[in-house]
């Protein structure tokens, strides 16, 4: 540790672990979430102390816990509005287009949270949350023909949400064939006891990508809570 890094708290703290082996399990899981508890003094919380600028983790799909193969699926973590015909609407749209790219939903997976451990201002803007599990097209031979697919039906989506009026209102959290994003508005500590999944030793990765936010000149929100869909930074861009 650098001198005098101890009482350093004006940037965002980003962390990163890995197997050696390559092998998965949960115990890469729990090293991250404590890390992540270890740089709680480098986020910011609002007035409540509670709601946080941000905290998260970045795995691989928890193909055990999901019941599925690596290979098979690839995994949308979702935000989505919280008005009922407007959830309804951006759901219909999510579906056909990426249909139209072949990436057909097999199922929806409410996640398991508690909202109860959040401040009063990340309740208040708590998007809905769901995972959609999407079907691997049989064109798609690699990861990375998949991944290239999925970001094109989302490029275009973004374009068709906000055809419909919809915008800033559905967001991918993460959308991938290997990895995914859980994130929140939550202190370090509280991260695991609002996603349930964290605390499922059938959750097991081979690394962690984990971050704690610090605004600096941005309003806060649950999509701007980090890691991103494929990196963590530290400081605003």
């Amino acid at each position: 540790m650098l001198e005098g890094s101890r009482s350093e708290h004006s940037a965002c703290g980003v962390g990163f672990i890995a197997s050696r082996t390559g092998s998965a399990s949960h115990d890469i899981l729990e090293d991250a979430l404590h890390a992540l508890k270890c740089v709680e003094h480098r986020g910011g919380c609002a007035a409540d102390q509670v709601s946080s600028d941000g905290a998260g983790v970045m795995a691989d799909i928890p193909w055990e816990m999901l019941d599925h193969r690596p290979g098979e699926i690839a995994v949308a973590s979702l935000f989505m509005p919280q008005d009922p015909e407007r959830l309804r609407r951006s759901l219909e749209i999510f579906e056909s287009t990426f249909a139209f790219f072949d990436l057909n939903v097999l199922a929806y997976r409410e996640l398991p949270v508690d909202p109860s451990v959040l401040g009063e201002e990340a309740r208040r803007s708590l998007p809905s949350m769901r995972q959609a599990v999407l079907r691997r097209p049989v064109q798609c031979r690699t990861d990375a023909s998949f991944d290239k697919l999925l970001y094109s039906a989302k490029q275009v989506l973004r374009t068709k949400l906000v055809e419909q009026g919809i915008q800033n209102e559905f967001f991918f959290a993460s959308l991938s064939a290997r990895t995914v994003v859980y994130k929140a508005l939550t202190r370090a500590a509280d991260l695991d006891r609002f996603y349930l999944d964290l605390v499922d030793p059938r959750f097991s990765t081979r690394f962690a990508m984990i971050h704690r936010r610090f605004s600096t000149h941005t309003r806060t929100s649950w999509y701007k809570a980090q890691p991103c869909r494929l990196i963590a930074h530290n400081g605003e861009i």
